[in-house]
């Protein structure tokens, strides 16, 4: 981490002398959180589409695994990128039901749902919750416990199936899967998204783009 990178994220200044806030910060800081909040659930909900769309086009021609594209396109590394998708998952669970639920106003208000409950359990646990409290007045204190209180009228054999598969001790890629064109358009996937960011990064996107085709003809 760069030494200017550190002095934005832990300034040597403190708050204690920082005024109170007024109503029409508070209101702001609200406004300003909530947009953050439905930044989170939108990337896990796109993620999830990409996901499943025609079950898995997207992603599936390149890569075996979709952690695989998620860390070459976006940068998230697989433990992550499992959080978002199965987030993701549930909102889009949510979207297609019938009875229009409540939907939850941030991650964390479902990352126990989808740690601790069976797939066919997590719906009928958040409208459970949500039919006394709205999803504003949550915490994730509150979810644990409702997640808690639910997971005792599951059965054991049942509680199972929220337990992650065990990562394999090797490798379970087929060798000829990823191939050396692959490697390179994931290199190369990873150089668009630091390059994008430089001033005038037009010319050398478009380079880039061209030497993606040329990879992609050679596959």
């Amino acid at each position: 981490m760069s030494i200017k990178l550190m002095n934005i994220l832990n300034p040597k200044s403190t708050t204690i002398d920082a005024p109170a806030l007024t109503p029409e910060d508070q209101e702001l800081l609200y406004d300003l959180e909530a947009k953050v909040e439905e930044s989170g659930t939108a990337l896990c909900v796109n993620l999830a589409k990409i996901h499943s769309y025609k079950e898995g086009i997207f992603w599936k021609q390149d890569y075996a695994f979709f952690h695989q594209y998620v860390l070459a396109r976006f940068g998230y590394r697989e433990q992550h990128a499992g959080r978002l998708l199965a987030t993701g998952l549930f909102f889009v669970e949510l979207e297609n039901s019938s009875d229009q639920p409540h939907y939850p106003v941030c991650e964390s208000h479902v990352r126990e749902l989808v740690n601790k409950l069976p797939p066919n359990h997590r719906g009928a646990c958040w409208r459970k919750i949500t039919k006394s409290k709205e999803p504003c007045e949550l915490t994730g204190k509150i979810v644990r416990d409702e997640v808690a209180e639910y997971r005792k009228i599951i059965p054991v054999e049942e509680l199972e199936l929220a337990k992650p598969p065990r990562k394999p001790k090797k490798s379970t890629v087929p060798e000829n899967k990823i191939t050396a064109a692959t490697e390179a358009r994931q290199l190369l996937a990873k150089l668009k998204i630091i390059t994008a960011q430089l001033p005038e990064s037009e010319a050398i996107l478009d380079l880039l783009d061209s030497i993606d085709e040329l990879i992609a003809g050679n596959e």
